[in-house]
């Protein structure tokens, strides 16, 4: 929702626990998504050199099994919609008329159009252990700025919403306030209340599935001339599965120059004693599904060696 109205003036203080941060990044749309410690009326206010345009945002209550403060916190989720495509816009978070914004202002580039054929995109997987490995990596991102990252699974090491704060969202901060860090979950996302936090925290598109997680654990979306097709080891992807010809569907329909799968479990790799391994069901009966619709490029992490 977007409409045209003044700033809010302040009613109560409000605590910011999550640094805001961009979602399912289109042409036309996003998602900007902030956490607080307590409720409050909230908006982005926006625009290419002003902030002009204002988006309200939703409010959701939660409560986790986590200790304080990350037992019970406010979700504030605005949709931007009327974008101009590949477009860098400026934008502020405002709760009951309390300007949240990290370093007073922040940026985000709106998604590339088909039509483009050129962009930058980076991947990385396994990577919630914290450390200085993890914090390089962070950095470096930071310092070349891609289009768009992805990644493989296994976010943090075990999900819990604690540890989702402390090794993903306050590492990749500043990284995600302007650039979409698209996920899915591996098995230790899932290991942690059965994947719950992480459909908590992130924003995904939705496949349909009537359980609610399942609902936003694979998923597809378009970047410039690029498909990118999430999927997940952490529920049933054999053939007949739902996933399974969810999957199919989504590869027949995608018209794009390039076709990405993005999938935790490596189809083949090396073991540590270099021996070359299949993986099962993953091998068997998904990649004649890659080969007969002309899937590009794999991405999989899991096995924590660079092998391509």
């Amino acid at each position: 929702m977007t409409i045209n109205q003044p700033l809010l003036a302040a009613t109560t203080t409000i605590t910011l626990l999550r640094e805001p941060y961009v979602q399912i990044v289109k042409p036309n749309s996003l998602y900007i998504v902030w956490t607080t410690k307590e409720s409050g009326t909230s908006e982005v206010h926006y625009g290419i050199g002003d902030y002009g345009l204002t988006a309200v945002a939703t409010n959701t209550y939660f409560t986790t099994p986590d200790k304080a403060p990350y037992d019970q916190y406010y979700v504030h989720e605005a949709f931007l919609s009327g974008l101009t495509p590949d477009t860098l816009y400026q934008y502020k978070i405002f709760s009951d008329g309390n300007d949240l914004t990290p370093a007073g202002s922040i940026t985000f580039r709106s998604g590339k159009p088909s039509s483009v054929t050129s962009f930058r995109f980076a991947a990385l997987g396994d990577s919630g252990a914290g450390g200085t490995g993890q914090n390089g990596v962070a950095n470096r991102l930071e310092q070349i700025q891609p289009d768009l990252v992805v990644h493989t699974g296994d976010v943090v090491y075990d999900a819990s919403y604690k540890l989702l704060e402390e090794r993903y969202f306050q590492i990749y901060d500043d990284l995600i306030q302007s650039v979409w860090l698209a996920t899915l979950p591996g098995n230790h996302d899932t290991a942690y209340n059965k994947g719950q936090s992480y459909v908590d925290v992130f924003v995904n598109p939705t496949n349909g599935a009537s359980d609610p997680i399942e609902n936003e654990a694979y998923y597809s979306f378009d970047y410039a001339n690029a498909h990118f097709t999430v999927i997940t080891s952490e529920w049933p992807y054999k053939k007949g599965s739902n996933q399974y010809n969810w999957l199919q569907n989504d590869l027949a329909n995608s018209n794009a120059a390039w076709n990405f799968v993005m999938f935790h479990l490596p189809l083949y790799y090396t073991d540590q004693r270099q021996a070359f391994k299949t993986n099962g069901t993953a091998t068997s009966d998904l990649v004649p599904l890659f080969e007969q619709y002309g899937v590009d490029v794999v991405l999989s992490g899991d096995v924590h060696l660079y092998e391509r």
